[in-house]
Formats: structure tokens, sequence, C-alpha cells
């Protein structure tokens, strides 16, 4: 990110550069361990639920404080 200008490289090997509005967010997504969640953390899951009720994690995102808020831990 370079001013209002985001330069991405992408899979295909080339590079393209993506012009910004002064108020957009941008966000980044890395793996982290389950244990790398703390108590206080934000966090955003998604769940399913199976046919006898009990619900299964699809995924859990945490959120950096600071940023937007999805629920606390």
């Amino acid at each position: 990110m370079s001013g209002y200008t985001l330069t991405v490289h992408r899979r295909s090997g080339d590079t393209v550069t993506i012009d910004m509005k002064q108020d957009t967010s941008v966000t980044a997504v890395k793996n982290i361990k389950l244990s790398d969640i703390k108590p206080g953390s934000f966090i955003g899951t998604a769940a399913t639920t199976g046919t006898d009720g009990k619900m299964t994690n699809a995924n859990v995102d945490q959120v950096v404080t600071g940023t937007a808020r999805a629920g606390v831990i």
C-alpha cells in the first residue's frame, strides 16, 4: 500500500494496482492456532446445525483490537 494505491501480486504471477478511496478499510487473514485466542479476544464465528440439533463450528475469525468487533470470548 502506497498512499491510496494498493499493489497486489496475483497467483497468476502478474501485478496489478488498485486505486483506493480514502475511507476504504483493508483487512488481512492469517492462520493462527486455537491457543492463540485468549480471553478478551474479539472473534467472529460461523456454525451449522446438524440434524441432532448440535451446532458444529465452521470457522472462527479473530478480529484485531481497534477494528470492527464481532463477539467477545
